[in-house]
């Protein structure tokens, strides 16, 4: 089936082009708003050559598609323009919703849009890692300079790609939400952060302004978009329309500013770093328990849309400490994740499926696990047990040992040389064994527990 006959069939299978309000995609998903979500067939979709899954989440019916997605997307945008509009209409709320689900259902809708440059410059800090080790490329050099400017600059100005798709979320200005980016990254305040000077700033001769080095965080950008969301349709609504093109952003600025460098960004700074902190307490307390449940629990959190919560929590030690033991964590889940994918390849009879798994391992080493996840690992109960015991084992043994990423990167062979750093030894050791439990373990259970599945 061709990737246009496939678009073609999905979008009849969700109730057509006129049921769609608007179509965002991940790294393997095709993620709807719908008019009417009974419209939206699962098991049509999932019989679907193509389709490794289908689920609604957090309002959002999701299809996923493996890593064709962005050619799939193309397709439809470009013969459906309106799919790729952000609708305005408020987003039906469920009331049974939990206030967990609708966190993690906005945390997504913020995180997931900045991912494409988040991947691109993870996989190229990887890739940089990778030349200087191998010394092909001058560490003082030009050409390092350039690439690490490259794959730096997405995390440097992390607050700017936040605003927009912060604004987006709230359904408020966009270009007004990157002024306020701007004004936490203003080069003075940031001089002066990274410089560790504590200048006398002061609103009003008696509201003191913390200095801080907002590059990188995430909270802070997301609260104060949150806050001038409700003042900016606020101000709208009673400003008299003749004025208010003028009036309503010199108000809106004049006191989200201020109110934002003095409370609500410091608060989501602070609380990002106890957040950090927090979590590396846990992990001192027990490393080797850590390690298993984060490292064993991760397959399970991709299928609920759990990990858009860990994301933050990862680039918030990086921030912090400059490491992730979380980012080790997650290479190991990933690593096992491709190699139970591989396993079942081996075992399997089936060569479709045999071509599924193994495509699935290849993209699952280069850090995209989800057609491991839904095309494999769900399919066959001995491949989740054993890329979830494995990824448990290696994340245990490498919290352990000290293992840490010391860049946000994607978990990936290619970003391999980011995590030998001091815990290289401990690193490497969890990762052989993270392969070797994982590959042994799934391909013993798949024997007996997919026995039918494997041979037909």
């Amino acid at each position: 089936m061709t990737n246009e006959e496939l678009a073609s069939q999905i979008i009849t299978s969700i109730g057509g082009d006129s049921n769609v309000k608007s179509l965002t995609h991940c790294v393997t998903r095709l993620r709807f708003q719908l008019e009417d979500g009974t419209l939206f067939l699962k098991e049509q979709l999932e019989a679907l050559t193509g389709v490794l899954g289908a689920q609604v989440k957090n309002g959002q019916y999701q299809v996923i598609v493996g890593t064709k997605v962005s050619k799939i997307y193309r397709i439809m945008v470009d013969q459906y323009p309106h799919f790729g509009m952000e609708s305005n209409r408020p987003e039906p709320t469920d009331a049974k919703e939990s206030i967990w689900s609708r966190l993690i259902g906005t945390l997504s809708a913020i995180l997931i849009p900045s991912l494409p440059p988040v991947i691109g410059g993870g996989m190229l800090k990887g890739l940089i890692f990778l030349l200087t080790s191998l010394k092909l490329i001058d560490p003082v050099g030009g050409t390092y300079f350039i690439l690490n400017l490259a794959g730096d600059a997405m995390f440097y100005f992390f607050p700017f790609l936040l605003a927009v798709s912060s604004a987006k979320r709230f359904r408020t200005n966009e270009y007004m939400a990157l002024s306020l980016a701007g004004a936490l990254m203003y080069p003075t305040l940031l001089d002066a952060a990274l410089q560790g000077k504590v200048a006398n700033i002061s609103f009003l001769s008696v509201i003191p302004i913390p200095v801080v080095n907002y590059s990188s965080s995430i909270l802070p950008i997301i609260l104060a978009v949150y806050l001038f969301s409700y003042l900016y349709r606020y101000l709208e609504k009673v400003i008299p329309s003749m004025i208010t093109v003028i009036f309503t952003p010199l108000l809106s600025l004049m006191i989200i500013v201020p109110i934002m460098l003095f409370g609500i960004a410091p608060l989501g700074f602070y609380l990002g770093e106890y957040i950090a902190k927090g979590i590396e307490v846990l992990i001192d307390f027990s490393p080797l328990l850590a390690g298993f449940v984060i490292g064993g629990t991760r397959p399970l959190l991709v299928l609920t849309g759990m990990h858009h919560a860990v994301r933050p929590l990862t680039q918030q030690q990086i921030a912090t400490f400059g490491f992730s033991t979380m980012g080790a964590m997650n290479f190991m889940s990933t690593m096992a994740q491709a190699t139970a994918a591989l396993a079942i390849s081996l075992a399997i009879n089936n060569k479709t499926m045999k071509q599924v798994a193994l495509s699935s391992a290849f993209s699952g080493y280069l850090g995209v696990t989800e057609p491991a996840l839904y095309g494999v690992l769900v399919k066959y109960r001995s491949a989740f047990i054993g890329a979830a015991v494995g990824g448990g084992i290696g994340g245990g043994i490498g919290a352990s040992l000290g293992a840490r990423a010391l860049a946000p990167v994607m978990p990936s062979v290619l970003s391999f040389p980011v995590y030998l750093g001091e815990a290289a030894f401990g690193f490497l050791l969890a990762f052989v064994i993270t392969i070797v439990s994982t590959f042994i373990l799934t391909f013993l259970l798949s024997k007996g527990m997919d026995k039918k599945k494997l041979h037909r």
